[in-house]
């Protein structure tokens, strides 16, 4: 019995790493295709405005350092960015209320 409770525990903290891995990926792939509105430094090297970051480039910025690089993007690129967070934040509500009500039992 305590190794399916704690499949069950496990289970949704995969299923929520896995969504959350494939946020970020998303969201680098999504930035590395556009192009920058404004000029951005990472570490020595500076991206202007009309260039683009590589994949390989941004895959190795943290998830926090994200968000200031987002803002170097036009707003449709930032409002595509910010669909797919907020679908995240629902995915992991629910992830939660379901884990918590079975929990109960």
């Amino acid at each position: 019995m305590k190794r399916s409770t704690a499949r069950l525990d496990r289970d949704p903290m995969d299923k929520l790493l896995s969504d959350k891995q494939r946020g970020v990926i998303k969201v680098s792939s999504m930035l590395a295709k556009e192009t920058l509105v404004k000029m951005f430094t990472i570490g020595d090297i500076e991206y202007k405005a009309g260039e683009k970051i590589p994949l390989e480039v941004i895959k190795n910025i943290s998830r926090f350092a994200l968000r200031s690089v987002v803002q170097s993007y036009n707003s449709k690129v930032q409002a595509g960015i910010n669909i797919t967070k907020n679908n995240f934040q629902r995915q992991k509500k629910v992830l939660k209320e379901n884990h918590e009500e079975n929990s109960i039992y």
